[in-house]
């Protein structure tokens, strides 16, 4: 059994909504999303991949690609991130998943107004939990070098 926050699936839990889907007559397609980092080290790109990724699956959406870039450029030059909104643009996903806000821009106003643009285009920005994100700020501080 896989638990991240609030939700937890099964194996169990996911047949049993697989048969729902199956006995409702409906087809049920899973969310593809993105996850995207911007970090500065690979390895830290790496793990919080993982970690977003895990978050995505445990919502049922389908991870479609990981993104990752060095957050040293502001928005506007950041083309993986351009390459992200360009697919909710063009409906290959339907959201981003990121560890924290400041992965999209440490300025809030830009977060803003990037969340607005994926809204206008018919996407989401989901942020890991706050309990997540903790973990990789600590892993930013001076202690951990």
């Amino acid at each position: 059994m896989v638990t991240q926050g609030r939700i937890t699936r099964s194996p169990h839990d996911r047949m049993r909504r697989s048969a729902l889907a199956a006995a409702s007559g409906a087809r049920i397609e899973r969310a593809a999303v993105a996850v995207y980092v911007a970090a500065l080290s690979a390895p830290e790109r790496l793990a919080i991949a993982d970690t977003c990724r895990t978050y995505a699956e445990l919502h049922d959406w389908r991870v479609e690609t990981v993104l990752s870039e060095s957050p040293d450029q502001p928005l506007p030059h950041r083309p993986e991130l351009d390459r992200a909104l360009s697919m909710v643009v063009d409906r290959v996903i339907v959201g981003i998943v990121t560890a924290r806000r400041s992965m999209i821009s440490p300025v809030e106003s830009d977060v803003a107004s990037f969340e607005e643009t994926l809204r206008r285009s018919g996407g989401f920005l989901t942020v890991l939990p706050t309990e997540s994100s903790e973990v990789f700020a600590e892993k930013d501080s001076p202690r951990y070098g």
